[in-house]
């Protein structure tokens, strides 16, 4: 009987270790998204997974060699490249642009919709290297826009820096569901959701260094304001 009883008491003290593990990783998980809407552990991961290396390339601001670009009755799967430049890129009535890169991994992928008139679209960098493609749209068009610091950003790939000062910013947004990505090429990376509606609204805060890269999700319009 002893001899039995002696390996149960020792898978259980195994299993009480893993579930206190499982408990303190759990408990941070939560702590993360409760403090600050923060996303942690094992989803985050999924989320930013494969994304292009080239996301922290930054293209000629001058946009010397962008040009203005639109399709219509685009044809399912349809690819396209364009010159190098800062474009915005809208559709009409709604949607998927990819932004893929030689190597198949995805800068940017995004639902884009035309609702009561007013278009939501992306705002992202395009390198010699990047390939678009399109689906479901009846209209696509994407336009060179100029590079200016802002605090409020749109669905897309904005540059710490760049596109906005570093610092110390509480965000919120308008309305909306979606993520925001704030990307370093050498530290973790860190993923915010941001929740605006009738029922509920989302405050974060976050720090922004130079050389960072912000992805911003989903049609979602960002407000960033100084702490």
């Amino acid at each position: 009987m002893k001899k039995m009883i002696i390996p149960l008491l020792f898978t259980c003290i195994l299993l009480s270790g893993c579930v206190n593990k499982l408990s303190a990783e759990q408990k941070e998980i939560n702590e993360a998204y409760i403090d600050n809407k923060e996303i942690i552990g094992s989803e985050r991961v999924e989320m930013i997974k494969e994304i292009s290396a080239t996301i922290f390339d930054v293209s000629d601001r001058s946009n010397s060699t962008a040009e203005p670009f639109s399709i219509t009755l685009v044809e399912p799967n349809h690819e396209f490249s364009v010159p190098e430049g800062r474009y915005l890129l809208v559709g009409d009535i709604a949607g998927t642009v990819t932004i893929l890169d030689e190597n198949g991994d995805i800068l940017i992928k995004e639902v884009i919709s035309t609702i009561s008139g007013y278009s939501i679209g992306v705002t992202v960098d395009i390198q010699e290297q990047h390939t678009i493609r399109v689906n479901g749209f009846e209209n696509f068009s994407m336009t060179p826009v100029p590079t200016d610091l802002k605090v409020e950003l749109g669905t897309g790939i904005w540059h710490v820096g760049v596109d906005i000062e570093p610092g110390n910013y509480k965000v919120t947004a308008p309305y909306g569901f979606g993520y925001l990505q704030v990307l370093h090429p050498d530290e973790e990376p860190q993923v915010i959701e941001i929740i605006s509606g009738p029922y509920a609204h989302t405050t974060s805060n976050v720090e922004l260094k130079e050389g960072e890269v912000l992805r911003i999700t989903r049609g979602l319009v960002l407000n960033f304001k100084h702490n």
